[in-house]
């Protein structure tokens, strides 16, 4: 059977998991090429896939391999920049036969894309259109289903929990284990997983049903797949920065902790150079505001700028350096729950031997 060729544009760092865990990309599927603009430095940088390594080419026009599709990931641009963008992927359109748009691109962006795929006659797979209709039988009671629940929330946007989902996946997957991944970007099915499900991220859909539709939607995936343990990635952020950044304000989080019994919880963060204190407040508000017991927090390098964000009236992040990032995780042993950074090699071991010793405790009782 052939492998439908996609290439990649524009590559962000978060896209760094088609390399990082490019042995769990269905055999449907092989990345042959990948750019990325200038302005975001990983130009240069070479990447594993199926077929051997490929290096980031600053623009589409650079590729050399004959691709299929062209994935277009989720990304932060701006509407200047936005122009530049698309203009690089009109050159290389009539190249393709499929566009998988993940995007984010302005709703004028988006059009002018989909017109071009008409135009073209090429086919255009729009992964964030939620206006289909959502055929989920559920009940008036929320179902829970019997099989473990590994749930993982992220603090904030951008803090691996796609990562730490895939690197979870993979080291249970080593240990023997059938698992069922949900979530969180749009694009986990071509890692084998189910993309998380797009009634939860429809505004058209009663809040109040919501619960309802995702504990049958999980238990039905449960009878169907029989796995021994579900890992469900919920997209979005658990709590607003402020009140100019509320990115959701954590709903979206509450709704699925209350369709869901998670036998283990894992909160991806942001950076904090004081994780002992700060594990304490994440096991507060995973608490009383989620009704959930917090088991692990995977830390990332992301670190809020709120001198600049308030001065650009934007939000702007840094990144924690290698130095930084040791330091905070040397106080792992001060904290009540497991402090990790998946990024590391090991650590999605690291926090499958905690699963495994939670879930062996909790059987035992």
């Amino acid at each position: 059977m052939s492998k439908e060729r996609i290439a990649i544009y524009p590559f962000s760092r978060e896209c760094n998991v088609f390399s990082d865990y490019y042995d769990m990309i269905s055999e449907n599927y092989c990345i042959v090429e990948a750019a990325s603009p200038l302005v975001w430095r990983i130009t240069g940088k070479v990447l594993k896939t199926s077929e051997g390594e490929i290096t980031i080419k600053k623009s589409p026009s650079e590729f050399e391999k004959k691709a299929d599709t062209l994935l277009i990931p989720d990304f932060a641009i701006g509407k200047t920049a936005e122009n530049g963008l698309i203009n690089e992927i009109f050159k290389y359109m009539p190249k393709v036969k499929k566009i998988m748009y993940y995007g984010s691109l302005s709703y004028e962006g988006k059009q002018k894309l989909i017109d071009k795929a008409e135009e073209l006659k090429i086919e255009f797979a729009d992964f964030r259109d939620y206006s289909h209709e959502h055929n989920v039988d559920f009940d008036v009671m929320i179902e829970y289903c019997d099989v473990p629940v590994v749930a993982i929330a992220g603090v904030w946007e951008n803090t691996n929990k796609f990562q730490a989902a895939l690197a979870v996946n993979q080291a249970l997957t080593k240990k023997g284990y059938k698992v069922l991944q949900i979530g969180s970007r749009g694009y986990a099915e071509l890692f084998g997983a189910v993309p998380f499900p797009a009634f939860m991220l429809d505004p058209c859909v009663s809040e109040f049903n919501k619960p309802l539709m995702f504990s049958s939607y999980i238990k039905a995936l449960a009878e169907k797949n029989k796995p021994d343990i579900i890992i469900v990635c919920i997209p979005g952020s658990m709590q607003m920065m402020n009140e100019s950044f509320p990115n959701g304000s954590g709903v979206l989080q509450y709704t699925v902790f209350q369709a869901l019994k998670p036998d283990y919880v894992l909160i991806c963060s942001m950076y904090e150079p004081n994780p002992d204190i700060y594990n304490g407040l994440m096991k507060n508000l995973c608490m009383y505001r989620y009704g959930v017991e917090l088991d692990a927090i995977n830390m990332s390098r992301l670190c809020f700028d709120a001198n600049t964000s308030t001065e650009l009236l934007e939000l702007y992040t840094i990144s924690a350096d290698d130095d930084m990032m040791k330091e905070a995780l040397a106080k792992a042993d001060k904290c009540e729950a497991l402090l990790t950074d998946v990024t590391v090699e090991g650590q999605g071991e690291v926090i499958v031997e905690s699963i495994i010793r939670k879930l062996s405790e909790e059987s035992a009782i």
